[in-house]
């Protein structure tokens, strides 16, 4: 068995450091893509909020545009 690690011992460091880098790796890019994930959460929520606003500025314009259709019609008559 000790014959056989000292023969190999060079093979097992390499794998070692390959598996821990590899872990290593994963983790940052993990961390990354949930930071991104976060990021495109807040850019949802905003857009979310303007399109509300926008829908209500839009209602508004659509019942101005009603009233002055209305105002005409009292005018043209």
């Amino acid at each position: 068995m000790n014959d056989w690690l000292k023969s190999n011992a060079w093979s097992l460091i390499i794998a070692g450091i390959t598996v821990i880098s590899t872990f290593t790796l994963y983790g940052y890019r993990i961390d990354d893509i949930e930071k991104q994930v976060d990021e495109q959460k807040a850019a949802i929520t905003i857009l979310n909020t303007q399109q509300v606003q926008l829908q209500v500025q839009l209602a508004q314009i659509s019942t101005d545009i009603s009233y002055i259709k209305a105002s005409l019609d009292r005018v043209l008559r």
